[in-house]
């Protein structure tokens, strides 16, 4: 029997929910643009980045990793085994919590000189700890509600989180410009946990009686695997902290701001996609991870989604980027658009790594994962640098597409040689199709002269997403799907 139709439904749901945490998003980064210019969305820049490098540093890969053992256990039917896992889960996500904030207090004005040379932001970062203190809270409720797959309450309390937290960043950044940019972090960070924790409390658990020895030694498992996934982010941290810190030193703050502008519109839309995935895949393949065909199947089908979802968006994102950066953004971070053009060609290739890699994680291979990423993000830090040094912004972006091409054969040997994984003919097809539709839609972009340009991109577009449409159709009925969805909303109306 077919996985597409729950995967579908699954991404549908979430994906719906990041559709609305995107929009929210490029509103946020409009003002952002607006309020702040380019300086200071590089300020912003290097505050996330940094968080993000903390983060993956003191949370020990927890949230992640945790996901796989409260599936098992809801999927077992047995409450107290779920119990069991969230009691252990829930210590070591306050234990890390509070490693985090420590880290932050402590360590402040050493961070400070690291990420902008000198120690004039300790305060900042320490304010900052707020935010560190919020997101392992909210972390370990979405990890909890993902584990028991209440996927609707995920998606319903990240689309309030996202709209509320509007509310307060904008006022922020127009009344204190860059000095906005720390309470609005926290800010969102602490209204995230409140409503996140309001959605838990629709599903109630109880906590089991463990002693701390217990604690420790249950948690093991999650944090062996943790740590792995931990080591991972804090390499693309460290990656893309330090790339930020060479474009400063040798391009200012303009074009870091460049360069996140441009970051954040792709990653805006396939981050969109590949998290509606993750909320569901991964739960997924860990169930079925002893069941061979199962989990073949599982991957071929889910890499066939993202693809069809994925290049119906990019065509469009290519033939709209700057009128994109205009009205999201500003006409000062127009040229970023250079770096996207130059970049976007590396998505199909991610695809082909991000999916299967999925399946290290699954079945174990915690160094095999390790060692790959290790690698990986030494040799796209080396490729980004030494291409920026000579072709600027738009090197940055042929370093993405270098990297990935490189990284997808890597992946391609490896799932082959150690799970003898093969594609089936469907994801090889949507693959060159989503290449060679990028490749034309940039063609006609940027080769053709205006007005043909417009129109022949407005075609292709319409093409591309007809076919891709019609390719989902033949794997799941829409209009079954669509009338299905209709009757659920009003039944639970009445």
């Amino acid at each position: 029997m077919s996985n597409f139709n729950s995967i579908f439904k699954s991404t549908f749901l979430f994906g719906g929910s990041q559709v609305i945490g995107l929009l929210v998003s490029l509103i946020r980064n409009k003002f952002a643009a607006v309020f702040l210019g380019a300086a200071g969305l590089g300020f912003n820049g290097i505050f996330v980045s940094t968080l993000n490098l903390i983060k993956a540093f003191t949370s020990l890969g927890i949230s992640e990793s945790a996901i796989r053992e409260i599936a098992k256990a809801n999927g077992s039917g047995n409450q107290e085994k779920v119990q069991h896992a969230y009691t252990v889960f829930k210590f070591w996500v306050y234990l890390t919590g509070v490693f985090g904030v420590l880290v932050l207090l402590l360590f402040a004005p050493y961070i400070s000189v690291f990420a902008f040379k000198n120690s004039e932001y300790s305060l900042h970062f320490r304010i900052l700890s707020l935010s560190i203190a919020f997101g392992a809270l909210s972390g370990g409720i979405n990890t909890y509600l993902r584990g028991i797959q209440q996927i609707q309450a995920l998606a319903t309390s990240n689309v309030i989180g996202s709209v509320v937290s509007l509310f307060f960043t904008i006022p922020l950044y127009y009344y204190f410009g860059i000095k906005g940019i720390v309470p609005a972090l926290v800010a969102s960070a602490f209204v995230t946990f409140l409503i996140s924790l309001h959605f838990k409390q629709k599903f109630p658990i109880s906590n089991v009686n463990l002693s701390v020895k217990e604690l420790f030694i249950n948690g093991g498992p999650m944090v062996k695997l943790g740590l792995s996934l931990s080591a991972v982010t804090i390499l693309s941290s460290s990656v893309n902290f330090l790339l930020n810190s060479y474009i400063i030193q040798h391009g200012g703050l303009h074009n870091v701001g460049l360069f996140n502008a441009g970051n954040s519109i792709i990653e805006l839309y396939i981050g969109m996609v590949f998290t509606a995935i993750a909320a569901d895949f991964f739960p997924r393949l860990s169930s079925v991870i002893g069941d061979e065909l199962s989990w073949r199947k599982l991957i071929n089908e889910q890499l066939e989604l993202a693809f069809l979802l994925l290049t119906m968006g990019l065509v469009i994102l290519i033939s709209t980027a700057p009128f994109l950066v205009r009205l999201l953004l500003s006409e000062d971070l127009l040229p970023s658009v250079e770096f996207m053009y130059a970049a976007i060609i590396y998505i199909p290739f991610k695809v082909m790594v991000w999916i299967p890699g999925f399946l290290l994680i699954a079945k174990g291979e915690n160094k095999i994962f390790l060692s790959i990423e290790v690698i990986g993000n030494i040799l796209l830090l080396v490729i980004s640098i030494f291409l920026y040094k000579y072709f600027g912004l738009v090197g940055l972006g042929y370093a993405l597409v270098i990297y990935y091409i490189i990284a997808f054969m890597a992946t391609y040997f490896i799932m082959k040689l150690k799970f003898q994984l093969s594609y089936s003919k469907n994801v090889w097809y949507l693959f060159l199709f989503a290449l060679s539709s990028l490749i034309i839609c940039l063609f006609l972009k940027t080769k053709i002269p205006f007005p043909y340009s417009v129109i022949s991109e407005l075609i292709f577009s319409a093409i591309v997403v007809l076919t891709s449409m019609f390719q989902i159709n033949k794997r799941i009925s829409l209009i079954d799907f669509t009338r299905k969805l209709i009757k659920k909303v009003f039944k639970g109306k009445k």
